[in-house]
Order: C-alpha cells, then sequence, then structure tokens
C-alpha cells in the first residue's frame, strides 16, 4: 500500500479533513508541545521577516501528510516528476483540497490567504523539494529553517508521533481576536473613506484588498450566511451541489465533501 500516492482520492481527503478537524480541536487545550510550537513560531518569525509566507502553508501541508500516513516522502511533492516513488504526494492537492478550506473555516492563518498557496514560488517550480530551484534571497533564511523542520518531520516513526507537530502548528497559527486599544464605538463615514483609500493606496495586492473591502461592507450591511460562488470562493458553485452552505465545509454538506 502507497502512502499517499500519485493522487490525493477522496477517501484519504475525508480523511485528511478529519485530522485536522480533530487536532485543532485539540490544539485549543494545553496538551500542545512546546519543542513544536517553538519551531513553528521561529519559522512564522523567519517569515515575516523576509517575503517568504509560502512556507508556512507548506509546513502546515507536510505535517498533515505526515499524520495521514506516516510513509510518505515529504521530498516527493509532485508525483508526475517521480512516477516510481509509491510514496510521492501531490503537495499542491492537499493543501488546495484539504488544508486551505479548513483553515479558512476554523480561523488558521497559512500566511497566505489565496486558494493556490503552493502555486507561488519556490514551489511552483519545484519537481521536488531537495531539486535546488532558486529561492529569493529574502526567503532564504525561513526557507532553510523550514527544510531543517522537513528533515526531522520525515524521520518521525507513525503517524501518532506526526500529530504531535501538526497540533502545535495549528496551536500557533489559530488567528487570535484582534483588539484595538482606544478605538472609537463608531467611526464618520469620511473617515471608514479614508482608512480606505489609505489602505488600498499603501499596497493594492492587485486588486484584492479593494475586493476584501467589498466583501467585508456587504457582510457588515447583509451578514448571513456564506455565499459560495464568487471567483475567489473556496468551493465555487458549479462544484457544489447544495443550493445554500451553512460554513460546514465537509460536515454532512455532500457537495463539499465532494469537493475536497
Amino acid at each position: 500500500m502507497t502512502a499517499l500516492g500519485l493522487r490525493i482520492d477522496k477517501v484519504r481527503k475525508i480523511r485528511a479533513t478529519s485530522v485536522l478537524r480533530e487536532q485543532a480541536k485539540l490544539a485549543l487545550t494545553d496538551d500542545v508541545d512546546p519543542a513544536w510550537v517553538g519551531k513553528v513560531e521561529q519559522l512564522s518569525s523567519l517569515c515575516e521577516a523576509g517575503i517568504a509566507k509560502t512556507h508556512i502553508a507548506f509546513l502546515g501541508t507536510a505535517m498533515l501528510a505526515k499524520a495521514v500516513d506516516f510513509r510518505v516522502d515529504l521530498f516527493a511533492i509532485k508525483p508526475t516528476h517521480d512516477p516510481l516513488n509509491p510514496n510521492a504526494f501531490s503537495a499542491r492537492q492537499l493543501c488546495h483540497g484539504v488544508l486551505v478550506p479548513i483553515a479558512a473555516e476554523l480561523g488558521i492563518s497559512l500566511g497566505r490567504s489565496g486558494r493556490e498557496p503552493l502555486c507561488n514560488q519556490p514551489y511552483g517550480s519545484m519537481t521536488r523539494l531537495d531539486d535546488g530551484t532558486p529561492v529569493h534571497r529574502g526567503a532564504r533564511a525561513a526557507f532553510d529553517y523550514m527544510m531543517t523542520l522537513i528533515r526531522e518531520l520525515q524521520e518521525l516513526p507513525n503517524e501518532e508521533a506526526a500529530l504531535v507537530p501538526l497540533r502545535a502548528f495549528l496551536a500557533v497559527r489559530r488567528e487570535q481576536p484582534r483588539r484595538y486599544e482606544g478605538a472609537a464605538a463608531k467611526i464618520s463615514p469620511q473617515q471608514l473613506t479614508d482608512a480606505i483609500v489609505t489602505l488600498v493606496k499603501s499596497d493594492s495586492e492587485g486588486g484584492k484588498r479593494a475586493q476584501a473591502i467589498a466583501a467585508g461592507l456587504l457582510d457588515g450591511y447583509a451578514g448571513g450566511p456564506c455565499r459560495i460562488g464568487g471567483s475567489n470562493c473556496v468551493f465555487p458553485r458549479q462544484s457544489c451541489k447544495t443550493t445554500q452552505h451553512e460554513c460546514s465545509y465537509g460536515q454532512g454538506c455532500q457537495g463539499c465533501l465532494e469537493t475536497l
């Protein structure tokens, strides 16, 4: 039996989803390994200092893969480039199909907010994790440190051992509610407009900030359940068989289960 095989099939996606949800619950308790918490915090700091936030998403993907099947080869991240390796797995499929949507639901920050974080460089160009693909110098320190963690993960003897770092990752990367000291209870329309203009002008991110602001304003005005079908939606309408999506991502929603 292969680890994750040449394709992340439906059974393993459901298994990975179950593992991720369960460990996210446990990460809310005090049963989190302090050593791995420190390692994830160290990588997070290096990523924030450089231009390397994609490495956070990759580390989470690798941890999840190892927790689903410890035999997975964490360096063989593209099975089409390593067809004779029975333990190769598609890091992109696992990240996009399981980690991204569940992390979005549970408030786990993966560094990048897009649906396909592993399409970013250097992962988009790699054939193997250790193939020598150039890494931006601003991201080199974070990448090198992440590689030491990947080597450590690769040596874990079983799935139970792999749950320890995954749980620590989820505990560290869970987004905490933000508190704004001295924030007024009310803001005038002009103040809001000025704040939006400042935010978008500082870095439009190719229109992403404006899109996020528009979505936030609509949500604040209309509220209601999660809306599906947008261009950046985790579950596009055409791939979901439900007409009303109640943010249950895999919990009894047939459409969601089939898209995971």
